[in-house]
């Protein structure tokens, strides 16, 4: 794996707390007074798509549920996770095994940001050789910190790297949540 958290520059974080329930979700903003704002964090939607990029197939799951999400300001970083397949089959698609150990990394991955709702499943896709894990993150340095702890506690069965970037408006996901606007669901 790759730490790439130095390329959040400190003046990209959010300064504030995240004080979480079940499903319901509290947000504090800001350094001074800081809002509280309730939210109903979004059921996900699980949406499948194919397309293709350079001639290659994209197999993608995104989360439909993203699209009107309202609340898009309390998750204002893109956090990537790359994971390189090791056994590829035809058209740079990993082989079916292959396939169950990126399903379990991620799952993993899933597991460690997705249980105290300070991240957004965006996707995950697979191209070329490559499964990437796409989310929506509130706090930064504390989802930094969840990573590097995660990595020094177990030895991965996949190596991976991680970038997150500061992307209040949401530009970077814009295109995948595009690919969404004409599915029904």
């Amino acid at each position: 794996w790759r730490d790439w958290s130095s390329d959040v520059c400190s003046s990209d974080l959010m300064i504030g707390s995240v004080f979480l329930g079940r499903s319901t979700s509290t947000f504090a903003q800001g350094s001074e007074a800081p809002e509280h704002i309730s939210m109903e964090y979004p059921k996900p939607l699980y949406v499948s798509l194919t397309t293709s990029l350079s001639g290659l197939p994209v197999v993608m799951v995104a989360n439909g549920a993203l699209r009107n999400f309202s609340h898009r300001d309390l998750f204002p970083y893109q956090l990537e996770i790359t994971v390189r397949a090791k056994d590829i089959v035809a058209q740079g698609m990993p082989s079916k095994a292959e396939q169950v150990v990126l399903n379990r990394v991620g799952d993993d991955i899933d597991t460690l940001l997705l249980n105290d709702y300070s991240a957004l499943f965006l996707a995950r896709y697979t191209w070329n050789g490559v499964r990437r894990l796409l989310y929506r993150v509130h706090d930064a340095q504390a989802t930094n910190q969840q990573l590097q702890d995660a990595v020094k506690r177990n030895k991965p069965v996949r190596e991976w790297e991680y970038k997150m970037a500061a992307d209040t408006d949401w530009a970077t996901s814009q295109p995948i949540l595009d690919l969404l606007k004409d599915v029904k669901p």
